[in-house]
């Protein structure tokens, strides 16, 4: 426990909250509940923004679904979320306007009291209840028009901002491998993991062992002293960190080796060819992992999170997506190996 410092207010990260919602708050017209969720969403509205979701209309949307709300509320039903949203429908501080496949679109309304004494809005808003009503199940068919104007408004967001963006669940993974890396997801540490996805052929997980990387060269360099800053300062040139070597390692890497004759090698070009070969490979790789039994697929995916936890260094946000992006088939390759190997 200490003082709060000078770094401290430039580098933390902050819910930013209307004044007016905290003021619902004190005066007991929104629930905790219903203003922890409208935050989240609030957040969420200022990275559509930075990453131009906003419609023909103007206005910023986000998607969202049940899975993570429960997520970022740390509540297990689905009950508390409904009920959360029912009273920012209430209170006419959202809109559920499409809906498609597992995440709805949302817009987030400033609160007006005039509103609260409106009846315009009650055909909507009894819509929007019922489509709340519905198990999580039930959203999964959505009609052809629906997917339509969805897809104008993806569409039209990529016409809009040609580069890659950092969706929600990118947001949310790094968030997390920033937090067990205790350091602080900072505006300027999105822009920079932003920056990194938009390079040619990066990837997230790409992304996340160069994060990795970075960080645990930096951690075991002594004369990094304030290596959150540092890190930060690292990844936005997007230049890697060598490792860091002990006198010990640094005589024996210039001990006299026997001289070779030196052979031209060409640079490994990654190139189209290899790209979809490996997304071959993995398609012939999914067909044979549908193949086996569940209590097979159980046991293999079981396996992959074991070592995933093991090859992430225990992080939980880097955990899932390792074992379901690498691990997975990694243990699959092999399996085909001693496939091959026996005839």
């Amino acid at each position: 426990m200490r003082a709060i410092k000078r770094e401290d207010i430039e580098n933390n990260l902050y819910y930013q909250t209307p004044k007016w919602l905290f003021d619902l708050l004190l005066e007991g017209k929104i629930t905790p509940g219903a203003y922890c969720l409208y935050v989240l969403m609030y957040d969420r509205t200022r990275i559509s923004l930075d990453n131009n979701w906003v419609d023909d209309e103007g206005e910023i949307y986000i998607e969202y679904s049940w899975e993570s709300m429960r997520k970022n509320r740390k509540v297990k039903s689905n009950t508390q979320i409904k009920r959360d949203l029912e009273k920012l429908y209430e209170l006419n501080l959202l809109q559920v306007k499409r809906q498609y496949r597992e995440s709805n679109i949302y817009y987030l309304n400033i609160y007006s009291e005039n509103l609260e004494s409106e009846t315009t809005q009650i055909v909507e808003d009894e819509k929007q209840v019922k489509l709340h009503n519905l198990s999580e199940s039930d959203y999964t068919n959505c009609n052809s028009e629906i997917t339509q104007i969805v897809d104008g408004i993806k569409n039209n967001s990529s016409k809009n901002n040609i580069n890659k963006i950092m969706n929600h669940e990118e947001h949310d993974f790094f968030e997390n491998l920033f937090k067990n890396l205790e350091v602080n997801f900072t505006t300027t540490n999105q822009k920079s993991v932003k920056k990194l996805l938009n390079n040619k052929n990066a990837t997230t997980e790409s992304v996340k062992e160069y994060l990795l990387e970075t960080y645990e060269n930096m951690k075991s360099n002594p004369s990094v002293k304030n290596l959150p800053a540092a890190f930060s300062r690292k990844i936005s040139t997007g230049k890697r960190q060598e490792e860091y070597k002990t006198k010990e390692k640094q005589q024996d890497s210039i001990v006299p080796e026997p001289k070779k004759k030196e052979v031209a090698v060409e640079p490994k070009i990654l190139t189209q060819d290899i790209i979809a070969a490996e997304k071959e490979e993995k398609a012939n790789l999914d067909i044979l992992f549908n193949s086996f039994t569940k209590q097979k697929q159980e046991n293999l995916m079981s396996e992959a999170l074991k070592i995933a936890k093991i090859e992430s260094n225990g992080f939980e946000a880097a955990t899932k997506f390792l074992a379901k992006s690498v691990i997975k088939y990694r243990l699959l390759r092999e399996i085909v190996k001693g496939v091959e190997a026996n005839g």
